[in-house]
């Protein structure tokens, strides 16, 4: 997760995309929340905006641990 936010790559993967938010639903909070702060680096695509956004509101709803992360 660390690699990929580092990246800088102007189009994020789509399998990325996908890993990095099912990592928002792992057992451990620092990969929680390292998972939020990725998404919250890289250039999403606006046709996966919506996703990502209910992802991270999803995840704020559900673990106050990393709520100010999502």
């Amino acid at each position: 997760l660390r690699i990929m936010a580092r990246s800088g790559l102007e189009e994020t993967p789509g399998d990325w995309i996908t890993a990095t938010i099912g990592a928002l639903s792992r057992e451990d909070a620092d990969v929680r929340r390292q998972a939020a702060a990725t998404l919250h680096t890289l250039t999403i695509p606006d046709d996966r905006a919506a996703e990502v956004a209910t992802a991270l509101l999803e995840l704020a709803d559900r673990d106050d641990a990393v709520k100010l992360d999502a």
